[in-house]
């Protein structure tokens, strides 16, 4: 049964969120699919080092102040919510305006995704590689 809280709010669980877009192209689910991909990266490595740091300076100010034992590790905690933001997991491109904040990843993605579409201009290998997928993907639809 879906909570109360929830059906006043009109959200229920699993809902699509309404800053993502109804219909994207393909290109755009494949940025924003390789873009996640980038962002779950981050988020894996930051959580892999951040396990044995947090063990660390949650003993090592229970060992050594006795006033405030957990100064280091909530300092720890305050740095990694920042990087929560800085990550911005569940953000697309497609909730972006043109200039996403300069203290994000979205920053990078954004700049890899200017230079791919700069070389797909271009012509080249770029348009050749999508126009050849553009032709499978839309064979493998009639199929």
């Amino acid at each position: 049964m879906v909570d109360d809280n929830k059906k006043a709010e009109g959200k229920i669980e699993g809902a699509v969120d309404d800053n993502l877009p109804e219909h994207p192209g393909r290109w755009q689910v494949m940025l924003d699919l390789l873009a996640f991909q980038f962002k779950l990266l981050l988020d894996a490595i930051r959580d892999v080092l951040l396990s044995p740091v947090s063990i660390a300076t949650a003993l090592f100010g229970i060992f050594t102040d006795k006033k405030h034992p957990g100064k280091y590790f909530y300092g720890l905690l305050k740095q990694g919510h920042r990087t929560d933001d800085w990550i911005n997991l569940f953000g697309t491109s497609s909730d972006q305006d043109e200039n996403p904040p300069s203290s994000s990843s979205d920053m990078y993605i954004r700049k890899v995704e200017n230079m791919v579409v700069n070389e797909y201009e271009k012509g080249g290998i770029v348009k050749d590689l999508k126009d050849k997928a553009d032709r499978l993907i839309d064979k493998s639809n009639r199929d």
